[in-house]
């Protein structure tokens, strides 16, 4: 049976995934004034003490925001740490998305992506550290989960979004196409789609990837007794089982061509017939789609049909991967060791920052692997440490080194020559301020490394 709306409405179902994903750019823009700066904002992620994890503390669009003891950019104690200084470094807004960090000659150091720094560049998505506090930069976005969802662990607005679109069309019977990396929750997604329709029957999942071709038929509409050799009892299908409730369709873009063309009959007809029988009776299923495929592309190499296509097409949600939604990594990982260990665990902030800077390129289904093993070798050992294999074993996980050329210059030239720094310091006629930012180092730093070489500002001066 031909699709009656033709190749034309197809190409408009090709376009369907940028018009879903608009709302994800409209709540970006909700957050800015028109032609400012993105507004950023620093979120704790790990913190010796769990109620000030998920503070935020939002960068002013104007001046600096100063972090330490003495600041108020969190809730009160949220920096009282021991080895934090009460002005330990300064945040100010760079650039259309970009925030410069000044370490303010704290005692114990400031941190980005683990690497000290006297001033350094971030971008969304680096890790700021304090002592033994954690930090995410990331975009002040709308659609950030306020609270725990009772499904889905994370906060992220990417989450958010997903989420969102999912209760936007959780009651329609309008099939569902979820996009998403191997092993990034899709399936919990789908799921939540059937959770939220409030339909009475059971959600089923079909591994498209495994079903053999000669089965096809048999296992989606069942059979009749007699209807092939060895049919020797009726069997129900695995379509008839989600009657009345929701067919997830796991890993669709695996599917054969057997399968794709008996699903495209399901949903075109909307009706099921037994193998070996003559009697349909009307299907009450919502069909919701899952792949880590580009489906658009397999249609253009011909590899995934057109048609099929354009029918599971109509909404699609995207889960991105956890390198994109770093503030969702230590909450899943908690999770996971909790699962293991059968109560909560607590992680030292080596082993936070350790988990937080991996690219994690199997996303959750990796990261649920390596916090098991911790926390089978390491018991409900409080805090969970960080394992001596994690480097050897875990390193090609780690996140390319994106810090800045900026953050790279202050951190192998944290001490220059005293030649360097002298003709520095004459270029600018014995102005400190000026030298120092020509350095990229605080005021402090300089004036301490004067000192210890015995330089006059004087001699310079003149």
């Amino acid at each position: 049976m031909e699709d009656s709306h033709g190749t034309g409405y197809n190409r408009y179902l090709y376009r369907m995934d940028a018009i879903v994903s608009e709302p994800t750019q409209t709540a970006t823009r909700n957050v800015r004034k028109a032609g400012s700066r993105e507004a950023m904002a620093l979120l704790i992620v790990h913190h010796d003490d769990p109620q000030f994890i998920g503070s935020t503390a939002v960068l002013p669009r104007r001046g600096e925001m100063v972090l330490g003891r003495d600041s108020d950019a969190f809730a009160p104690g949220a920096l009282a740490g021991a080895r934090v200084s009460r002005r330990h470094c300064e945040l100010k807004l760079s650039g259309a998305h970009g925030v410069v960090v000044q370490d303010l000659e704290s005692r114990n150091g400031t941190f980005v992506n683990a690497r000290q720094v006297d001033r350094a560049e971030l971008q969304a998505g680096d890790v700021l550290a304090m002592g033994r506090t954690l930090m995410v930069l990331l975009p002040l976005d709308s659609g950030r989960l306020s609270r725990p969802h009772p499904r889905m662990v994370g906060q992220s607005a990417a989450l958010g979004r997903a989420l969102a679109m999912i209760d936007r069309v959780a009651e329609l019977d309008i099939p569902v196409l979820v996009l998403g990396e191997t092993g990034v929750g899709k399936e919990l997604l789908c799921r939540e789609v059937h959770h939220r329709s409030g339909r009475r029957g059971k959600a089923v999942t079909i591994n498209c990837a495994t079903l053999p071709d000669d089965l096809v038929q048999s296992e989606l509409f069942g059979h009749v007794r007699g209807a092939f050799s060895g049919a020797d009892r009726a069997r129900r299908g695995i379509v008839d089982a989600a009657r009345g409730g929701t067919l997830i369709l796991d890993e669709i873009g695996d599917a054969s061509p057997a399968l794709q063309v008996n699903l495209l009959r399901l949903l075109q007809e909307g009706e099921v017939r037994p193998v070996g029988s003559d009697l349909t009776s009307q299907l009450d299923v919502r069909f919701v789609a899952s792949t880590n495929r580009p489906l658009a592309e397999a249609v253009r190499a011909t590899a995934f049909r057109e048609d099929l296509y354009a029918r599971l097409n109509r909404c699609v949600v995207r889960m991105p991967p956890l390198r994109e939604r770093r503030e969702d990594i230590l909450p899943l990982a908690k999770h996971f060791a909790a699962a293991v260990a059968k109560c909560p665990v607590a992680l030292t902030s080596e082993l936070a920052q350790a988990i937080l800077l991996c690219d994690w390129p199997g996303n959750a289904r990796s990261l649920e692997a390596l916090v098991e093993r911790t926390v089978l070798e390491h018991g409900t050992e409080a805090p969970l440490p960080l394992p001596d294999w994690w480097a050897k074993e875990v390193g090609h996980l780690a996140r390319p080194d994106e810090t800045p050329v900026q953050a790279q210059a202050s951190a192998s030239r944290s001490r220059p020559e005293r030649a360097e720094v002298e003709m520095c310091l004459e270029r600018h006629g014995g102005n400190v301020t000026n030298a120092a930012t020509e350095l990229g180092v605080a005021r402090n730093t300089l004036y301490r490394w004067l000192k210890n070489w015995g330089v006059a500002l004087d001699d310079l001066r003149t």
